[in-house]
């Protein structure tokens, strides 16, 4: 028992240290940017006289190609319903911010939000239970994810207005959203005929997956996007174009995966790396303020 505190304490004290160097990685990246932007580009200026911009907008994509790499049977889809179905589309938000360091170069630094989905299904013999496999909905997945980039265009462009290309480098972490999701557990269950009633449904809810311990899932990751802004009044721009997103593994971070729960944190990594590796196309769409 004592061994098990000791576990539990070790697994607490790593999520704190993984999430204080995250931290300063946030810092640093904040402080590198403004003391490089702020020395650089006091003289320069873009549309209209701005120095700088703000951007906000939504990111919209259809997960077909993980949809298809997901069709066999161990890897079946449901909705909420728990009715067969494939997952349609998935988004998220961005906000940036701009500093222009020549007329037609800026510096950039975006952090966002995801919502997509994976699908998973649960053999309850991992906790000792002899049962058949049982169907759940697709799980939620949230994405947080924060990128220093640099934007350009044309020698002759003016930004932030019109057509540019936008390069990044950062890093995301992605974790499952704690929620009542629907399964079908066949109701209750006699333990092995020893006259112990098990009410399937609890007691899979209760260990479902380990939401409180289990570290979030680390990428690098590696942005390309071209965009087009067009002017609506001398300071809002209208902003629409597409993005490309690659993910990869960032396995610095190590964490034993824990008996007690149905779903693996190893599993889930593998799951979402699948997903995030599958989008190849995100389209964007939003609002640009200049000053």
């Amino acid at each position: 028992m004592s061994e098990d505190r000791n576990t539990k304490g070790d697994l607490k004290v790593d999520m704190r240290i993984g999430v204080s160097i995250q931290l300063k990685k946030t810092v640093l990246i904040f402080f590198l940017f403004f003391t490089i932007s702020s020395a650089v580009a006091q003289e320069k200026e873009g549309y209209f006289g701005a120095r700088n911009f703000v951007t906000v907008e939504s990111l919209l994509y259809t997960p077909l190609i993980y949809n298809l790499r997901n069709s066999s049977d161990e890897n079946s889809k449901y909705d909420k319903n728990l009715n067969p179905a494939s997952d349609n589309f998935n988004g998220g938000f961005r906000a940036s911010f701009g500093r222009i360091i020549e007329r037609n170069f800026a510096l950039c630094l975006e952090a966002g939000i995801d919502f997509s989905n994976i699908y998973a299904d649960i053999n309850p013999s991992v906790l000792g239970i002899q049962f058949i496999d049982f169907p759940i909905s697709k799980l939620n997945i949230q994405t947080y994810s924060i990128l220093p980039k640099i934007e350009f265009a044309t020698t002759n462009s003016l930004l932030p207005l019109g057509f540019s290309h936008q390069i990044g480098v950062g890093f995301s972490n992605s974790k499952l959203t704690k929620k009542d999701y629907n399964f079908n557990s066949g109701g209750t269950y006699d333990d092995n005929g020893a006259g112990v009633l098990i009410n399937y449904h609890e007691y899979i809810k209760s260990h479902l997956y380990d939401y409180a311990s289990a570290k979030s899932i680390k990428m690098y990751t590696f942005l390309y996007a071209l965009s087009m802004r067009v002017a609506i009044s001398k300071n809002l721009l209208f902003n629409y174009g597409f993005r490309y997103t690659l993910h990869v593994k960032n396995d610095k971070y190590f964490q034993q995966d824990s008996q007690d729960y149905l779903l693996q944190l190893t599993d889930m990594k593998e799951r979402v790396y699948k997903q995030s590796t599958s989008n190849l196309i995100t389209l964007n769409f939003g609002l640009t303020y200049a000053f």
